[in-house]
């Protein structure tokens, strides 16, 4: 009652006295503790409450400048350890399951628990049996020659229909590539994932077309190709944002529950897929074949139908085939796009490697069909895609969590500390690259390159399983679009536009192509 009764009566100054002494208290105790820290390293001084105001990953490149090759960054209440060097990151890019220290991507994080994120799938999935097991179903798809071959078919199939909007539009008109090629990845990886077409190629033509082409489409599928996209940024939003802040603050509040109100949607949608194909192989004979798409072939995994089925394995259940959607589409569709984009950009900026690359698709490919043997031989592309990737990464940086106490350049780490691995910081490191300003693709051509210098794909056991997918799909449309055309952007001395986070999103590329029949 006493204290009641000193807030009823208290007056404005004295109010405003005790909240400028209270803030002023928990400053200072703020700066105390943060300049007594165990183990400091390096990185710019926070901000009380909000920790380092920049973006981290936008200032990689700037921090490691100033603060060297390990600094950290505090976010929140968060320490984030970045590393730059890649002797530094060996330890979190250790490829071994069974003595690995740094086996998970996040620690614990309430709003990735609230999308059932943390417990199945892949890429955020905490329970480390769960993940060991669905991690090996999804290389035994992703990488079995079966599956490549198809997703060859798939990719040459999607680029006929595209180029026939193209055409339809006009070879005259300016081209935004990295809009297409956006589109044509998310029609791609839902194919292969689930045998069936959404459309989005479709849709965005028709969005410069008069007379639509699509009376075949649907809300339906134009909804669900949204709510993939939703799903990548809910996953973003859910695992940044404080949940403090989405109790407090009004506009996350609604934001959270739209996000999670769509996310259930797309749950149902997703289960609904996985349901109808299960009763369609149900229904199919045995000796019979099914489709190569990977919602097929993971649900035949360990069953009767698996001829290399391991006998104490179980069948991968329903909840952790919807995750392992998300995660491949999530992980593989925006990043093959954007790289592709990058790709061209810099065969545009150098012509002796395009005369190179062109000479190599006449050489191998000639007028024969394109098949995975055959791009498995274009080892100047593999190269020049390498070294792309390595100038510009997709992925801006990779994230590492220690479940147990450690020490890495001299300095010790308690367990749960949060590493971001700089892909730029290495790849253009000098102590791993000579001159590493110059787009140079022979230099995967004289050497082998090893260790984690090179990393576009992260490394140890989470590295991308898709890797030899992305280069195959990339490999394929560049011997489709480059044998057929001449390729020139509209404005040369424009740099590459892109948005930098944790993924480097090619926001616009603008292109116009020729007959290469007609120069």
């Amino acid at each position: 009652m006493a204290i009641l009764s000193f807030i009823e009566n208290i007056d404005l100054l004295t109010l405003l006295v005790l909240v400028s002494l209270g803030l002023a208290t928990y400053v200072a105790q703020f700066y105390f503790s943060y300049f007594t820290r165990k183990n400091p390293l390096p990185g710019p001084v926070p901000w009380p409450i909000i920790g380092v105001w920049e973006d981290d990953v936008a200032m990689a490149n700037k921090f490691q400048e100033k603060y060297g090759d390990i600094w950290e960054v505090w976010k929140w209440s968060e320490r984030h350890v970045w590393i730059g060097r890649a002797d530094l990151a060996t330890k979190l890019l250790n490829p071994s399951y069974s003595n690995n220290n740094f086996p998970s991507r996040t620690t614990k994080n309430e709003g990735l628990d609230l999308m059932d994120m943390t417990s199945k799938g892949v890429v955020f999935n905490l329970d480390w049996d769960s993940w060991n097991f669905n991690r090996k179903c999804v290389n035994r798809v992703l990488n079995s020659p079966k599956f490549l071959r198809q997703s060859i078919v798939c990719t040459q199939n999607l680029f006929t229909e595209m180029e026939k909007y193209w055409l339809s539009l006009g070879l005259d008109k300016e081209i935004d590539l990295a809009k297409w090629m956006s589109r044509f990845m998310m029609d791609s990886t839902l194919i292969m994932m689930t045998n069936k077409n959404f459309y989005a190629l479709a849709n965005y033509y028709d969005t410069f077309s008069n007379s639509s082409c699509s009376n075949h489409l649907s809300k339906d599928s134009e909804r669900f190709v949204a709510g993939i996209r939703t799903h990548f940024m809910a996953c973003v939003f859910f695992k940044d944002t404080p949940k403090y802040q989405r109790r407090f603050f009004p506009n996350l509040r609604r934001r959270s529950k739209e996000l999670l109100e769509e996310v259930a949607w797309l749950n149902r949608e997703v289960l609904k897929i996985i349901r109808e194909r299960k009763q369609e192989i149900d229904r199919t004979q045995l000796e019979d074949e099914l489709s190569s798409d990977m919602l097929t072939m993971l649900l035949n995994l360990n069953t009767s139908r698996d001829l290399n089925r391991e006998s104490a394995a179980k069948p991968i259940i329903e909840d952790d085939i919807r995750a392992i959607i998300y995660d491949i589409i999530g992980g593989g569709s925006d990043t093959t796009s954007n790289s592709f984009c990058y790709v061209v950009y810099y065969l545009s900026h150098y012509h002796e490697v395009r005369k190179v690359m062109l000479k190599e698709l006449e050489t191998v490919l000639g007028n024969d069909p394109i098949t995975y043997e055959k791009l498995q031989k274009l080892h100047y592309c593999d190269a020049m895609i390498k070294e792309v990737l390595r100038i510009m990464p997709t992925v801006s940086v990779v994230f590492r969590v220690n479940s147990k106490p450690d020490e890495i350049d001299g300095h010790h780490f308690e367990s749960s500390t949060i590493f971001m691995i700089s892909l730029p910081g290495i790849h253009m490191h000098n102590a791993h690259w000579d001159n590493p300003q110059k787009f140079d693709p022979q230099r995967f051509m004289d050497k082998n390159i090893e260790g984690n210098i090179l990393i576009p794909f992260g490394g140890g056991t989470r590295i991308c399983p898709g890797k030899q997918l992305s280069m195959l799909q990339i490999k394929a449309l560049l011997a489709l679009l480059y044998s057929k055309y001449e390729v020139e952007l509209v404005d040369m001395n424009a740099p590459i536009k892109y948005c930098s986070t944790t993924v480097n999103h090619c926001t616009e590329l603008m292109i116009k192509i020729r007959l290469r029949s007609e120069i």
